[in-house]
């Protein structure tokens, strides 16, 4: 997180930080990290699995 208050648009830390959320059975959260690394550029390959995964 202190990371990210410094570099709030570092999409691989807020793909990061997603996993953690799904690890830990918070979803939304996970969903909202996962869109904000598209965002900011995020790679779309990698995301759209990730966020059907959350969606199942």
């Amino acid at each position: 997180m202190a990371y990210l208050k410094r570099n709030p648009t570092a999409h691989t830390v807020l793909m990061m930080l997603s996993d953690i959320y799904a690890r830990e059975g918070n979803l939304q959260m996970a969903r909202q990290y996962l869109l904000e690394a598209l965002e900011h550029g995020g790679d779309a390959e990698k995301i759209e699995p990730r966020l059907a995964k959350l969606a199942a």
